[in-house]
């Protein structure tokens, strides 16, 4: 006599409440991911400027400001720029480093967030002169 094969209901709602746990995480992930490529590409369309090398700090902060606020980067303000990106000088002369480091954080369910770190640091090139 055969039986028959498949899976019971149970089996079922198991698959499906997974499914769906990792739909709810995915939906909530996506947009902290797309904040963060937006905060990487911000960086590197200013380090691409061709006069980056003259800019002082206050310039480069201002232009990523610029760049933000065409992107929908709205945690990012004048208020806090300084805090969240450095300006530093590289071990290579004439080279500088823009550092970039927050916090993002999401509720997921109740009490639970999720956290995404950035901190990523893009080169700014050396003034090459003509």
């Amino acid at each position: 006599m055969r039986r028959e094969q498949g899976i019971t209901f149970l089996g079922f709602l198991m698959v499906a409440a997974l499914v769906g746990f990792f739909a709810v995480v995915g939906i909530k992930l996506f947009p902290l991911y797309m904040e963060s490529m937006n905060v990487w590409q911000g960086m590197k369309n200013v380090a691409e400027r061709p006069d980056i090398q003259n800019l002082s700090t206050r310039e480069i902060y201002k232009y990523l400001l610029r760049n933000y606020e065409v992107q929908d980067v709205d945690f990012i303000t004048q208020d806090n720029i300084a805090r969240h990106l450095k300006i530093e000088r590289a071990r290579d002369k004439g080279k500088r480093l823009m550092h970039m480091t927050y916090e993002s954080r999401r509720p997921l369910f109740g009490n639970l967030d999720i956290v995404l770190k950035f901190d990523k640091t893009i080169e700014i090139p050396a003034y090459r002169g003509n």
